[in-house]
């Protein structure tokens, strides 16, 4: 009788086992299939999203601009490029609106270099006398940094002293 315990104590330790095992190896499977799926955007709808919004930004014939067209023919167009920074300053609304209407996830930021690598401004209508500049166009609560001290969306003044100040 000795003999009959022991095996049934060894099979039912290895059916533990293999129990344990294929456990194991299907939470495995899982986490391996659907970790994938828990990035919110993977590396290629980024560049995916990045030529879309190229081609949509800027096109070489008139009869493809769109309302988010801001440069035909190497032209860029400083109105159109003025308004899409203002509305999207009074209102954030409008820049989810542009995203969905470009089909695009992802957060972005419109700059302006010059030849020497500085960041242009953008100069914002104002009804009141003072100047507001906005460097980029883009989403302001995301903190992107265009250098040490400009984030892209935000919108700066120039006080009395000729020094840029954050407008908020």
């Amino acid at each position: 009788m000795k003999k009959r315990n022991i095996k049934r104590s060894q099979v039912i330790s290895l059916d533990l086992i293999m129990g344990i095992a294929i456990f194991i190896i299907v939470l495995s499977m899982f986490f391996v299939f659907f970790s994938s799926k828990l990035d919110n955007v993977p590396e290629a709808e980024v560049k995916r999203e990045a030529v879309v919004f190229k081609n949509l930004v800027s096109v070489n014939n008139p009869e493809e601009e769109t309302a988010v067209t801001l440069i035909v023919q190497n032209q860029l167009d400083y109105k159109k490029l003025a308004d899409l920074a203002a509305s999207i300053y009074t209102d954030k609304k409008s820049y989810e609106e542009i995203k969905a209407q470009l089909d695009i996830k992802s957060d972005f930021c419109i700059f302006f270099e010059d030849s020497e690598g500085k960041i242009l401004p953008i100069i914002l209508p104002s009804e009141d006398d003072t100047v507001k500049l906005i460097y980029g166009v883009g989403n302001p609560e995301l903190d992107f940094k265009l250098n040490d001290t400009i984030v892209c969306g935000k919108v700066y003044e120039i006080n009395e002293y000729g020094q840029l100040v954050d407008s908020s």
